[in-house]
């Protein structure tokens, strides 16, 4: 599947892994692989796996390998009542451990930018950095 000239892999193996290729996202109910998809340079999207945003390891991963997270927010967008909550706060407590963890993110179907930046509680320079590209720690 193709959006916007990149290619979503969905990781159910090793093999799937050793198939990515610059660009592509990533995908996977298991952390164990996206933690070694890292290593090469695509997006990530954690939202497959169960407790994305309190897995240090692939957060850390992230950090400190070549790949982003995508955040898509269509689920958001999709999502209504106390799942859409419970999606808020996960992404919430998920961003601060990538801000922590120095793990760059960036979102994908973005729009009302300032409006989604103010509910994860992102400066106005964070929300427009995450809107445009991955955030860059030096």
């Amino acid at each position: 599947m193709n959006v916007v000239g990149m290619k979503i892999v969905v990781l159910k193996s090793q093999k799937d892994v050793a198939l990515l290729k610059k660009g592509d996202i990533a995908e996977s109910e298991k952390s164990d692989l996206l933690r070694k998809s890292t290593e090469k340079d695509v997006l990530i999207n954690p939202l497959g796996v169960k407790a994305f945003f309190r897995d240090d390891a692939l957060i850390r991963s992230v950090g400190e390998g070549r790949a982003s997270f995508a955040i898509p927010l269509t689920a958001l967008v999709s999502s209504k009542g106390a799942s859409r909550a419970k999606l808020l706060r996960e992404l919430k407590l998920f961003f601060r451990l990538c801000f922590r963890l120095k793990a760059k993110f960036l979102f994908t179907n973005a729009y009302a930018k300032s409006r989604l930046g103010s509910l994860f509680s992102l400066t106005p320079l964070q929300a427009k950095k995450a809107f445009e590209s991955e955030f860059g720690f030096k």
